[in-house]
Parts: structure tokens; C-alpha cells; sequence
């Protein structure tokens, strides 16, 4: 879905601004490599409690991610 695109979008720009890879992400955040990649590549819908582990281990706060993914979903035209 679209939806699952802009989450997987906007949580791959985070992680790639901090020059992390998918497995020191998952290291960082207790999830596998292959959860994160194809989390981000919009193949599956993220757990909450993933999600906010996934959200400490990048040091970005709720606000933030919210506001940086309802851009992208606007970009899509979701919203």
C-alpha cells in the first residue's frame, strides 16, 4: 500500500542520513536485517513495538518522524 510505502521510505531516509546499513540498524534496534529491509521497502506492516524500537535506535523523536511521514505520504497523495 502506499501507506506502507511512505513508512518504509521516510524510516529508510533516516537511517541512511546516519550512514547506518540495514543490519547495524537491526542490531541497534533488536530487529532482523531482513524485518528492516523489507519493512522499507513497504513489503510488510511494521509492529509498534518495532516501530519504536526502530525510532531509539535512530534518535528520532515521534514528532519528528510524524511530520517527515506525512510529507511523504503527501508526496504520494494519500493524504
Amino acid at each position: 500500500s502506499a501507506a506502507r510505502l511512505a513508512l518504509g521510505a521516510t524510516l529508510r531516509n533516516y537511517r541512511e542520513e546516519l550512514g547506518l546499513s540495514q543490519e547495524q540498524l537491526g542490531y541497534r534496534a533488536r530487529l532482523h536485517r531482513n524485518y528492516v529491509g523489507s519493512a522499507e521497502r513497504g513489503e510488510r506492516n511494521v509492529a509498534f513495538e518495532a516501530l519504536s524500537r526502530w525510532l531509539v535506535a535512530l534518535g528520532v523523536s515521534w514528532a519528528s518522524f510524524g511530520e517527515k511521514l506525512d510529507r511523504a505520504l503527501k508526496g504520494l497523495g494519500v493524504h
